[in-house]
């Protein structure tokens, strides 16, 4: 046997769960269940078995699936076993696997293999990536079309009327006094305005679903000790970044993954921008600047007893920033009676 026909991987997330799920694609799955399954199973049936390895040992109670080819995931013969959530378990039981029958599948092989034999074209494979990667339902949703063949349908519509004005094009010079100059030009000139239409709002969906699967990163900006990392943490929903009243305390960039109105959203709470003779604090500094490149939004912090000076003014030029919110700290220890929001060429919050 071959095992490098043969490919396995954990399909699910590694660590502790109640269920985690292995696959196997190839010539050799038959092989596979023969030999380590306690049952045989029958095409697209969930069986409740034992997985038992070289040894003779009961490994773990399980669920599988046998899909036969060509109808599964790859076009191959699958496997599917789903295990107990246990690291060492799913470990083992792929390390038992691979051992003679199989190889460690490589980033995205199974997809691979899918588009190889004919079961997705590119656009579905891409749409798979999406989905998985989508941070938020939206994106996941736009992704869920194309994976059923929507874009696809599109591009096919728009070569078959290339192809189609192809050969009205080569009829019309092979047999010219079919067709009188004026009604040839005109129909040409329709059939290429329509198609521009076409490529233009598929150009333009494209777009959008670029946009719309890009994960916002949103930077905290400003000042030293105006409270950037007292925001981060309460964002956040935990103690990441260190709160100190000296200033210059953060001199790193620090990401926190947060979940907010369904979207994944990457925020970075940045070290204080002043002039520093500090290398440590410089580097962090600049880190910072690179933060405010990437990010969809950013979070210019002030603080309320001291305003926006124009130190501030001098940060958000001189750093590029234009999509800013600017939010205010600190209110409770002024009498201003500003309103909490208002929403003027950049929104302005006002916090405690």
């Amino acid at each position: 046997m071959n095992p490098s026909s043969t490919i396995a991987a954990l399909s699910t997330a590694y660590g502790k769960s109640a269920i985690g799920i292995i696959r196997v694609s190839g010539k050799n799955v038959l092989a596979i269940i023969r030999s380590f399954l306690s049952h045989t199973l029958l095409p697209r049936v969930a069986t409740n078995t034992v997985f038992i390895d070289n040894s003779g040992n009961e490994i773990d109670d399980v669920i599988a699936i046998y899909y036969k080819a060509p109808n599964s995931y790859t076009g191959e013969d699958m496997l599917e076993i789903q295990c107990h959530g246990n690291p060492v378990i799913l470990d083992h039981v792929l390390s038992v696997i691979c051992r003679k029958y199989a190889t460690h599948s490589k980033p995205g092989e199974f997809t691979e293999r899918a588009f190889l034999n004919n079961k997705i074209d590119l656009a579905q494979a891409e749409a798979i990536a999406d989905i998985i990667n989508a941070s938020n339902i939206n994106a996941s949703k736009a992704a869920l079309i194309s994976l059923q063949g929507s874009f696809s349908t599109k591009i096919e519509s728009i070569n078959s009327d290339l192809i189609s004005l192809r050969a009205y094009i080569e009829a019309s010079i092979n047999f010219p006094e079919d067709n009188s100059p004026d009604v040839y030009t005109k129909s040409i000139s329709d059939k290429i305005d329509a198609l521009l239409i076409g490529l233009s709002v598929i150009t333009e969906s494209v777009d959008k679903g670029i946009a719309m699967n890009q994960k916002p990163v949103i930077s905290i900006v400003g000042k030293p000790n105006v409270g950037k990392s007292s925001l981060a943490n309460i964002l956040a929903g935990e103690q990441r970044s260190i709160v100190s009243d000296n200033p210059g305390t953060t001199r790193d960039s620090i990401p926190h993954d947060i979940y907010l109105d369904k979207t994944n959203i990457t925020l970075i709470d940045t070290a204080g921008i002043r002039h520093t003779d500090n290398s440590i604090e410089s580097a962090g500094i600049t880190m910072t600047k690179e933060a405010i490149n990437r990010s969809s939004l950013t979070l210019y912090l002030i603080d309320e007893t001291v305003g926006f000076d124009d130190t501030d003014l001098a940060i958000i030029q001189n750093n590029n920033i234009d999509n800013y919110w600017l939010v205010v700290n600190k209110i409770d220890l002024s009498d201003n009676p500003k309103p909490s929001i208002s929403n003027n060429t950049n929104k302005t919050i006002r916090i405690s």
